[in-house]
């Protein structure tokens, strides 16, 4: 079943509602009497104003002192609202453009995509462009693994070395890599992304181990559990957690823990159902609560151990000085794109980190490890702003009381943004009643 057609209408009519032109937002933004929550360090800037001009943010100052440019287009902040960087989802996995809308309608202006097609590459252009409304696109190539593997199979140091010229000349953003690809050739596809000046992504390969892993250089380890699986095994040791903490810290590895997925595996065991009766999965595509519905677990008890674990995990990564990005790998089951985002930040501060800590690792953490362009709100940066009603640092439910969403520049009211996903989900009811087929089997992960 396919859903482009509307899907094009849908985000279109964003364009011309949310921004107030169409194709385009305004030139020049001015945020007044604002509260700027800056995220370079754990601060508030009370009553500034910050002025936003086509793209980027361009200066920032206390509002009493900062005059607004003539024919400005003038957004309220009324001493009261907070205005605070985009949230930034790094571990996503896109299936359809709907998927963009939801991101963006729940403040998350940036995305890396863990599992890149062509057709990656033209919405990531597409939206660059401001032809399609939805966060920033960030896009690894085809996940590289082992024989055996349904993804592109890399046996030996040469082909390594040919899948990241391949990926490089593609365009591809960074590379990602699997659980089974044999020790040679990653080796072979670390050397050569260094040579291109791609960072290496994903799981950790079973043939090197987690510690080969960070000796190698690999940019970021995804999900907390492939600690488990590649170094603690099924003893749960809590006593070597320590010693794996400092020894990320000092490889320079980030690490996206992607905490939520493990939580709803356990749930999908003990109450199905309830998974399915969250609010945000009207805004699924039916083909993928088609394919949740077919999964089954025969028992939770494993990743009730591994839930537990993990937290333990983050709590010592991020007191070490480990770098964390927060991710969420949809379209794992119960994951809808940007709502599950939030649950994913929900899920680290019940690890332990404070609010600023969770806030940074959707924030400051993925601009620096993507670039730095974004992430903080400072002059020069990218102007990928969130306007909220309650300081994010006080309750990180305030991330969902958005009076609008900026991308880009661009400016998104809430009230339109939502009426736009209404339309989605009332799309999506009808094509439910209809059938729907069920989505490929390799999502997520």
């Amino acid at each position: 079943m396919d859903y482009r057609g509307t899907r094009a209408a849908i985000l279109t009519a964003l364009i011309v509602g949310g921004a107030g032109r169409a194709q385009s937002a305004p030139e020049v933004i001015a945020f007044t009497h604002v509260n700027v929550v800056p995220m370079d360090r754990a601060r508030i800037l009370f009553d500034q104003t910050v002025i936003v001009k086509g793209q980027t943010i361009d200066s920032i100052g206390p509002a009493e002192s900062t005059p607004v440019p003539e024919g400005a287009r003038q957004i309220a902040g009324q001493t009261r609202r907070f205005l605070v960087p985009g949230l930034s989802d790094m571990h996503v996995h896109l299936y359809y453009d709907g998927d963009l809308l939801s991101y963006l309608a729940s403040g998350v202006t940036t995305v890396r995509n863990m599992r890149g097609q062509p057709r990656h590459l033209a919405w990531r252009e597409r939206v660059a462009r401001g032809e399609l409304p939805g966060p920033t696109v960030y896009s690894a190539g085809p996940t590289l693994g082992g024989p055996g593997d349904q993804f592109t199979v890399v046996r030996t140091r040469a082909e390594g070395e040919r899948a990241v010229r391949e990926q490089k000349k593609a365009g591809y953003d960074f590379i990602k890599v699997y659980d089974s690809l044999p020790a040679d050739a990653y080796q072979g596809l670390l050397a050569a992304a260094r040579h291109q000046q791609m960072r290496v992504a994903g799981h950790i390969p079973a043939a090197v181990g987690l510690l080969g892993a960070l000796k190698a250089g690999q940019a970021s380890i995804e999900h907390a559990e492939q600690f488990v699986y590649h170094y603690f095994g099924h003893d749960f040791d809590e006593t070597r957690i320590p010693l794996v903490a400092v020894a990320t810290k000092k490889a320079g590895a980030y690490v996206c823990p992607t905490m939520s997925i493990i939580e709803n595996y356990v749930q999908q065991v003990e109450d199905k159902e309830k998974l399915f009766a969250r609010p945000e999965i009207q805004y699924a595509n039916p083909e993928v609560i088609a394919w949740w519905r077919s999964q089954k677990k025969e028992t939770a008890e494993e990743n009730k151990l591994i839930a537990r674990f993990q937290r333990k995990l983050v709590k010592a990564l991020q007191d070490a000085g480990v770098p964390l990005l927060a991710g969420t790998d949809t379209h794992a089951i119960g994951l809808v794109p940007g709502f599950s985002l939030h649950r994913e930040l929900q899920s680290m501060k019940a690890a332990g980190l404070t609010s600023f800590e969770v806030l940074r690792a959707a924030t400051r953490n993925a601009g620096e490890f993507l670039g730095g362009g974004f992430g903080v709100v400072a002059a020069g940066k990218r102007a990928d702003l969130l306007l909220l009603e309650g300081n994010p640092l006080d309750d990180l439910e305030n991330l969902n009381r958005r009076v609008g969403v900026m991308a880009r520049g661009q400016w998104f009211a809430a009230e339109k943004a939502k009426q736009m996903m209404d339309g989605l989900a009332t799309e999506y009811r009808g094509a439910t009643e209809n059938g729907a087929k069920r989505l490929s089997p390799d999502a997520g992960s």
